[in-house]
């Protein structure tokens, strides 16, 4: 995908394909503090992940879970394996010195 080159083909319908999609996206992510993808890399599969940050505030890393899309059910508990997964960044964050919250909107 270019900035300043044409849509490019999605593997299906909720694929982002635009630049703007993709900056719009991204909006999202930043606001809700985690990232998630559903069937993007394989159909079949969904994943959520949430950033590690260090004792700046600074993300260093991230951690990540994904499974069939039944187990993971991100359409309508997305909230509880993201709980899970801030709860555990947290602690990893936490260890490194950073006092702010996994799920924290990303800046």
């Amino acid at each position: 995908m270019r900035a300043d080159g044409p849509a490019v083909p999605g593997v299906h319908a909720a694929a982002l394909t635009t630049v703007d999609a993709l900056l719009r996206s991204l909006d999202e992510v930043r606001t809700r503090g985690y990232a998630t993808e559903v069937e993007e890399p394989a159909f079949g599969r969904a994943g959520l992940a949430v950033p590690v940050r260090d004792r700046s505030g600074r993300i260093v890393a991230s951690i990540s879970v994904s499974g069939s899309l039944s187990a993971m059910d991100l359409g309508t508990r997305q909230e509880t394996p993201a709980g899970k997964v801030i709860e555990y960044a947290d602690q990893v964050s936490t260890g490194l010195g950073c006092l702010a919250h996994a799920g924290a909107p990303l800046h």
